[in-house]
């Protein structure tokens, strides 16, 4: 007998032996499957909801929303994949080389960016999204619904930024399953929600399109909440935010990643909108179906681009740590 103790494996331990020892199919399903959840969720699922009941209000207000998606997904994919993504990566590679007090102070610094992000977002978008619709087309009706949906979802854009960097925290501490409960939790709430203010119910007057936006902040904000009381319960490696100074390297060590990263996602919904300008011009129905139809598309591509960055990170990692090449 010896008195040796075996010491139990931290969480961190058993997931770094998986990335460099698993089998490569269930591992890329357990990397994917979590971050996969959030984005399909928050860009094509809630967006196709919002289209769902807005359509049963009028062709105008469904035209309406299609004026306004691809600005709010920009928004989203600025928040949540590139300045999200270079706060994951920068907590991530805090924590790798042991600067726990530095992962701790980023996550502060990508709460401080986040806050700057929806004030300039929410600022730009309500006074400017009249000239805005109507450069993509919007006329009549459909530019007041545009308007409607728009000023509630940008006047909460510290919402959308908020959420975008807490999930990166956590995906950045190594922890992303929670965000799939979190997530699924609170778009089970956004499906309740929608056609209760969009079409009233009980004592809850009827809101129209903006009873949507409404729904959507308010599924969002639980998302916030409880992937703070997360953070705060001390389920992540990170250490407390109280005694932490802001720093100008740490907003460097995010910011010079985000800031380029977010040029792809100012790219593509400038495409998407100049997509919606044609069907505008096509008339009323054409654009309320390209609304109809928008969220269906941008599910299936979301998932396909997403599986396909995981594989991509997942190989670079494990090849940079084992340096096994695999065929």
């Amino acid at each position: 007998m010896t008195d040796a103790t075996v010491k139990p494996v931290s969480p961190a331990a058993a997931r770094t032996r998986l990335i460099l020892e698993g089998p490569v199919a269930p591992t890329l399903l357990r990397l994917a499957v979590p971050n996969l959840v959030v984005n399909v969720v928050l860009i094509s699922v809630t967006t196709s909801v919002d289209a769902h009941f807005v359509g049963r209000l009028s062709l105008d207000a469904l035209a309406g929303l299609a004026l306004v998606f691809p600005l709010m997904m920009l928004m989203q994919q600025m928040a949540n994949m590139a300045m999200g993504g270079a706060i994951a990566a920068a907590i991530a590679r805090a924590l790798g080389a042991g600067r726990r007090e530095d992962a701790s102070a980023l996550a502060l610094h990508a709460l401080v960016v986040a806050i700057a992000a929806g004030a300039l977002f929410s600022a730009v978008f309500l006074l400017g999204g009249r000239v805005l619709y109507e450069l993509l087309g919007g006329r009549g009706p459909v530019l007041a619904a545009a308007l409607e949906y728009s000023n509630v979802i940008f006047a909460g854009a510290a919402v959308y930024w908020l959420l975008g960097a807490l999930t990166s925290i956590v995906r950045g501490t190594g922890q992303a399953a929670i965000l799939a409960y979190v997530y699924l939790g609170a778009e089970i709430l956004h499906i309740a929600l929608v056609p209760l203010l969009v079409f009233g119910g009980g004592p809850l007057p009827a809101l129209g399109i903006a009873g949507a936006g409404l729904a959507t902040l308010l599924s969002l904000l639980v998302d916030c909440l409880a992937l703070g009381v997360w953070i705060a319960a001390g389920h992540t490696p990170l250490a407390g935010l109280s005694s932490l100074r802001l720093e100008r390297r740490l907003f460097g060590e995010i910011l010079r990643v985000g800031a380029p990263m977010s040029l792809a996602p100012v790219i593509n919904n400038a495409a998407l909108a100049a997509l919606t300008a044609y069907a505008g011009l096509l008339g009323v129905s054409s654009l309320a179906e390209f609304g109809r139809l928008l969220g269906v598309t941008i599910l299936w591509w979301v998932g396909i681009i997403h599986c396909y960055l995981v594989l991509l990170r997942w190989y670079a990692l494990r090849t940079r740590m084992t340096g096994e090449i695999l065929d």
